[in-house]
């Protein structure tokens, strides 16, 4: 099931939160990921919470980002919410050794994350 088309003047897929839907880069940027929506009927709620419970994060949909990301889960697509860093180093110091750190780059899911 495909969320519900874009408020207008917001990206594909954005679900009209408050905080709408991030585009990103595929850059290297480092991230942590905070949480993943996989629910079609609950990407709204789910996604909101974990803004609310991460003040300053931002959220995307993981098909419409980069390949370091898992597409889909089911066929469905995923949200992820997330916050980025200038560098490793900054991800690191910020957020500690256990958090899920990724790369936003053009790489497999596989091999773009990093630890601290």
């Amino acid at each position: 099931m495909v969320p519900a088309p874009a408020p207008a003047g917001r990206g594909v897929g954005d679900l009209g939160l408050a905080t709408p839907i991030s585009t990103v880069g595929c850059t290297g940027t480092p991230i942590v990921l905070y949480s993943s929506a996989i629910t079609p009927g609950a990407y709204a709620a789910d996604v909101q919470q974990a803004l609310d419970d991460h003040p300053g994060a931002s959220s995307l949909r993981t098909d419409q980002a980069c390949s370091s990301l898992t597409p889909s889960s089911d066929g469905n697509p995923i949200y992820a919410v997330f916050r980025a860093y200038p560098s490793t180093g900054a991800a690191c110091a910020a957020e500690g050794t256990g958090a899920s750190f990724r790369l936003l780059e053009s790489g497999s899911p596989d091999t773009s994350t990093f630890s601290c």
